[in-house]
């Protein structure tokens, strides 16, 4: 209903799907893998008659499921920056029976102040800070889950409100879009290779020397086992610590820079955590123990 251009087994797919396409090479908006969806309504802990606002429409699914955990007494709202999205977050809320969710369109830095107090507020989308227009408009005791970006790692946290004070009750791995209009801050991306597909990404507006750091490019790569064995939540755990050194960014790499370009595979399929000076940069690379 939601997603209704995809194959069932896609749109329940752990990957998401694309809804509408950006400028660049990454989409506007699209709609989050259901595993991702489940983990952060768990953070939420949404209650019968609690009033909801969500930042970042998407398709309406999560703004579902949102009106259905608030049940009869609560009430939810939805903000989105495109009017187009806000328009299919409508027709599919309509088609599954939730008409009654208010859809806005508006920046949603600014929240909505016309419906607060929120006892719940969650941000669909990476945001590199928590603008006081969410903090003002949740209700003390309230709760808000947001992807917080720490210099391009992201992670969902969940946070409640007591006596003006913001305070972290559990944090999860995730993946968002970034947040774009006024709380976007630039992510410069630098080519590597002309040849090969890769690049550093670089975030809080960093700046890198390019030249030097292509240079690096035609000096053999130095692979080097730490002899460290990690669950899933240990690795995290270790990237967030990594985020906090200074050059902390991502290397971006395609499979052929791995195979002809001589580079070290990365961690993950789209590259790997990294970090980099002047004329170097070093990264993450795993195998399974």
């Amino acid at each position: 209903v939601f997603v209704p251009d995809a194959p069932v087994k896609d749109a329940y797919a752990h990957t998401g799907v694309a809804t509408h396409p950006g400028a660049d090479s990454r989409p506007r908006s699209m709609a989050s893998a259901p595993s991702i969806v489940a983990q952060m309504l768990e953070q939420l802990e949404v209650r019968p008659g609690h009033r909801v606002l969500e930042i970042g429409a998407g398709t309406g699914y999560n703004a579902a499921l949102l009106a259905y955990l608030a049940g009869g007494r609560g009430q939810v709202t939805a903000v989105d920056i495109d009017e187009d999205v806000v328009e299919g977050a409508r027709r599919g809320l309509a088609a599954a029976g939730h008409g009654d969710v208010r859809m806005v369109c508006g920046d949603g830095e600014y929240g909505h102040p016309g419906r607060a107090p929120y006892d719940r507020l969650i941000v669909t989308a990476g945001a590199w800070d928590l603008p006081p227009a969410w903090v003002d408009q949740l209700a003390d005791g309230g709760r808000i889950v947001v992807p917080l970006r720490i210099r391009g790692l992201t992670r969902s946290v969940a946070l409640e409100r007591h006596n003006g004070f913001l305070r972290s009750v559990s944090m999860v791995y995730c993946g968002f879009i970034p947040l774009r209009g006024a709380g976007h801050c630039p992510e410069p991306t630098v080519r590597l290779s002309d040849e090969f597909e890769v690049s550093l990404r670089l975030d809080d507006r960093k700046t890198a020397d390019v030249e030097s750091l292509r240079e690096a490019l035609t000096f053999p790569a130095c692979h080097s086992w730490l002899g460290v064995t990690a669950d899933e939540d240990e690795l995290g755990r270790f990237e967030f610590w990594l985020a906090g050194l200074d050059g902390f960014c991502r290397v971006l790499a395609r499979p052929d820079a791995v195979a002809q370009g001589g580079l070290v595979e990365p961690m993950y399929r789209w590259g790997s955590m990294a970090v980099a000076d002047r004329d170097t940069f070093a990264y993450l690379t795993m195998r399974n123990a």
